[in-house]
């Protein structure tokens, strides 16, 4: 995929002009690959904050991959003159790769919420997909415990 043709600029955030389908072709390659890649689900309300935490906007437009997620980025990508041609929400890409992981064999990590929020939802999806195989964490991370959050993903 050639990067800059196939992105639009939304107040100095990029974003994939992908539509659902092609991203999860897109992240099943990254995997068969074997490296790490970053793959983010932009919403408006993520580019605004970008605005402010220049961080933020690094880590977006560094991404190997950054689905639109929300009409909103949908509707402004359209106005610039760069359509999309869908919206691509988070959640509705993690639900297919849950979904193809059972042929495949993916492995998730869910990491955030307080202490124990990570695992109902690993044992939720487990009901819903089968059996998979999950990682969790909780999402209060100090400094030292975030790095070794960091090596467990990585593993």
């Amino acid at each position: 995929m050639n990067k800059m043709q196939e992105q639009v600029e939304i107040l100095g955030v990029l974003v994939d002009r992908i539509d659902l389908k092609r991203a999860v072709e897109e992240i099943e390659r990254f995997i068969a690959e074997g490296q790490n890649r970053v793959v983010v689900t932009p919403n408006a309300e993520m580019i605004v904050q970008a605005q402010s935490d220049l961080r933020l906007k690094e880590i977006i437009n560094r991404a190997d991959l950054a689905l639109p997620d929300g009409i909103g980025v949908v509707l402004a990508a359209k106005l610039l003159g760069s359509p999309i041609p869908e919206r691509g929400a988070g959640i509705d890409l993690v639900y297919e790769l849950l979904a193809r992981s059972r042929a495949k064999d993916y492995r998730f990590y869910f990491l955030g919420g307080a202490p124990g929020v990570a695992e109902q939802a690993a044992k939720e999806v487990r009901q819903s997909y089968g059996r998979l195989n999950i990682a969790t964490h909780h999402g209060y991370l100090s400094e030292g415990l975030a790095e070794e959050v960091i090596n467990d993903i990585i593993e």
